[in-house]
């Protein structure tokens, strides 16, 4: 089950950078980064409004030429070992480029 708030840390495990939000005009391209420190190595699973993106493991979220569609809140989650930790959630802002 994900977690409503972010979890920083247990005993031997942390999540020692946490992503920020952001705000870009469709087109551009967005990451997101986190980054976990402990006894063993850590895994990573992002999310968008608590949905799993396909695909995004690594602790760089990278999303290219975005939409507005892309727009939403966005963490991952990290496990090490049998210990879970989720970022802090973060809002993603794509806004739509008027052209007159």
């Amino acid at each position: 089950m994900i977690a409503n708030t972010p979890s920083v840390a247990t005993a031997n495990f942390e999540i020692n950078l946490q992503p920020t939000n952001k705000q870009v005009v469709a087109g551009e391209k967005i990451e997101l980064n986190v980054n976990a420190v402990g006894n063993q190595t850590a895994t990573y699973q992002w999310y968008q409004n608590n949905n799993r993106i396909n695909g995004a493991t690594t602790k760089t979220l990278t999303l290219s030429n975005v939409s507005e569609g892309q727009s939403g809140i966005y963490f991952a989650e990290v496990r090490s070992g049998t210990q879970l930790l989720n970022s802090q959630r973060v809002y993603v802002k794509v806004a739509v480029r008027y052209c007159y």
